[in-house]
């Protein structure tokens, strides 16, 4: 265990050795008689490269250099037990003799050397299930064509208020869950919504390829919940439970809070403002976010905390160190039909309860970016 874990610190050193990308190179074609595809990232004569064939799709990782007459020398490299010599486990040698043809050989595990034919990738011949997502944003090709094959299947229908339905699917192949929202009456335009969720899915599809272990793709599972969702808003966690690079049960859990028409991510400042001094646009993380927080925020949640909890609660408040008001300055957050539930990060707690403040309780504090949002106050 103690092994994997470092050599994926090592990766993580070398990948953040490299700075300034020159040029990126996304390409397909054939190592021998196996079908892969390869992205190089150039940066000055240094280089890193990620392979992967068809069959498994599993990233293999190269460093190596471009020589003076444009040839890249690649090597991936295996550790012996202790991690104190590193071996080159394979290697390619590639160069464009032409536009858009590249040739080189490829040297396995066993040694073989095998004939390498590669050209660029091109998206726009793919038949893929995320086209529209695809045309809309800026997507590494590397991951279009690794993620082209993938089917999604339809589960069930779930009818919301407002007209909304859920529409939960799976992803068939390695079985990841995930929704979309539709709207039948068209009076609202769930667009960017949905390519906002594509999105989402087609970055973990890919994070479920590039999760090695042994050589072999790892667990990697996604359970989420729709907490909230009405004409203005839609508010969900996702908990990913992996054991990717040998670390195994790692959990993490997001919370995130929508515009349902644009998209743009919600902060609790455009829902709520915990202050005695009047209402300000502020942007999470700039100066006067932070003072707000440390300042104002965490003070009046913790007394709203305090205010409306049991003794029990506020027993388990003081055993899991969450009795101070510096606890609840920077809180994950999510919208339920009830109220707002805060849970403080991992890194701030001996443990992570759910605290829940009701509508009724905000209401004092409440703005009027999104009007159904206050009605749920009253």
């Amino acid at each position: 265990m103690k092994r994997i874990g470092l050599l994926g610190l090592l990766l993580v050193f070398t990948v953040t050795m490299y700075a300034h990308r020159e040029d990126s190179y996304y390409l397909q074609g054939s190592f021998g008689n196996e079908n892969v595809a390869l992205q190089i990232d150039e940066f000055g004569r240094s280089c890193i490269a990620n392979y992967f064939n068809e069959k498994d799709k599993i990233d293999h990782f190269f460093e190596g250099k471009l020589g003076a007459d444009s040839t890249f020398y690649l090597k991936s490299y295996r550790w012996n037990q202790q991690m104190t010599i590193r071996t080159v486990s394979e290697e390619i040698i590639l160069k464009e003799i032409a536009l858009n043809v590249w040739e080189g050989t490829f040297i396995n595990k066993n040694g073989e050397k095998l004939p390498v034919a590669l050209q660029p990738i091109r998206i726009d011949t793919l038949n893929h299930p995320f086209k529209e997502l695809i045309q809309e944003k800026d997507i590494n090709p590397y991951r279009v064509f690794r993620t082209k094959d993938i089917r999604i299947k339809h589960k069930r229908k779930e009818k919301i208020a407002d007209q909304l339905t859920v529409i939960h699917f799976i992803e068939k192949e390695y079985g990841l869950k995930w929704f979309q929202i539709e709207n039948k009456t068209q009076k609202i335009s769930l667009k960017e919504i949905n390519i906002y969720l594509d999105h989402e899915l087609f970055l973990m599809i890919n994070q479920k390829f590039s999760c090695n272990n042994n050589n072999r793709i790892g667990n990697y599972f996604i359970d989420y919940n729709i907490q909230f969702i009405n004409s203005e808003l839609v508010s969900y966690s996702k908990e990913v439970i992996s054991d990717c690079n040998g670390n195994s049960d790692q959990r993490y859990e997001s919370f995130n809070t929508l515009d349902l028409k644009t998209a743009k991510p919600i902060m609790l400042e455009d829902l709520i403002w915990l202050s005695k001094t009047p209402y300000q646009e502020l942007s999470r993380g700039e100066y006067n976010w932070y003072q707000y927080r440390y300042n104002s925020f965490g003070k009046l949640l913790f007394e709203l905390i305090q205010n409306n909890s049991s003794k029990e609660t506020k027993l388990m408040l003081e055993q899991c160190n969450l009795n101070k008001a510096k606890q609840w300055q920077l809180p994950n957050w999510y919208l339920t039909f009830q109220g707002i539930v805060f849970k403080p990060k991992e890194n701030q707690a001996k443990c992570t309860p759910e605290i829940l403040i009701k509508y009724r309780e905000l209401n004092e504090f409440m703005i009027t970016k999104y009007p159904s949002f206050k009605s749920y106050s009253k």
